[in-house]
């Protein structure tokens, strides 16, 4: 499945990818213009809950695991209850 996220900044969102190579590939990085933050895609096999807590344990990741949701989904808005 495709999935798309934001984050923070792209040091974040390749420590993900670092962490989790095995669970993900074509891990796209697009700066948001007049933002230091990243809008991510990426492919898995696995489920968007198991990507959350994968999330989890990256410092500084919350705006991803709040943001993250299958590609034709994404809004960018973040879940604040996550």
């Amino acid at each position: 499945m495709k999935y798309k996220f934001r984050a923070e900044c792209s040091q974040d969102a390749e420590q993900f990818k670092q962490e989790n190579r095995e669970a993900i590939s074509n891990f796209e990085i697009v700066p948001v213009e007049g933002f230091p933050d990243v809008d991510v895609t990426f492919d898995s096999h696995l489920e968007l809950s198991e990507i959350i807590e994968l999330m989890k344990d990256i410092d500084h990741g919350h705006v991803m695991y709040q943001t993250v949701k299958p590609v034709d989904e994404y809004t960018g808005k973040r879940d604040y209850d996550l």
